[in-house]
């Protein structure tokens, strides 16, 4: 189901105007999930790494000379899996429920369905923070990300390969 209150050609019967999202307002929201994401996941990162540490000294008394090693190669697999699991939890209800993350939304963006205007669903949300993102920062040092700033949509690579399209409320 669509929400027409994010859908562009509904918001458009009732004089809502979008247009594509710039790259700098999209760079400055992608600093403030990130500040966000990393509020949530450093107590789950800090108390895994101190239980790696006290699994380090535990064993010989001494500092643990292997970094992976036992526990404490476990510990840093559970941190890893815990914060990816919190990574898509947050994009997947703030792309499905909202429209957005909390930094687009702060800048008046939503992330949308490109054929549909739609929210995104959970394969959508996951393709494109996930895999496509990762893809557009491999290619020739972020590539895939400045290619926004220089088509007239201003979709970036990772838009491109999940179907969607950032836009921005014109005030």
């Amino acid at each position: 189901m669509i929400d027409s209150s994010l859908n562009p050609e509904v918001a458009s019967s009732q004089n809502i105007e979008f247009k594509p999202a710039g790259f700098w307002i999209r760079f400055l929201a992608v600093i403030i999930d990130a500040l966000v994401l990393w509020v949530i996941t450093f107590p789950v990162s800090l108390l895994i790494g101190l239980l790696s540490l006290a699994f380090g000294f535990a064993a010989s008394g001494e500092p643990a000379t292997e970094t992976f090693s036992g526990p404490v190669f476990l510990l840093q697999i559970i941190s890893y899996v815990i914060s990816g699991v919190i990574w898509i939890a947050y994009f997947a209800y703030f792309y499905q429920k909202k429209g957005a993350t909390p930094g687009k939304l702060l800048f008046g963006m939503r992330v949308l369905d490109s054929s549909t205007g739609a929210n995104l669903n959970l394969k959508q949300a996951i393709l494109r923070e996930f895999l496509a993102r990762l893809l557009s920062g491999l290619l020739l040092l972020g590539i895939g990300y400045f290619i926004a700033a220089f088509r007239e949509d201003r979709k970036a690579l990772h838009d491109l390969l999940a179907g969607t399209q950032v836009l921005k409320i014109k005030n």
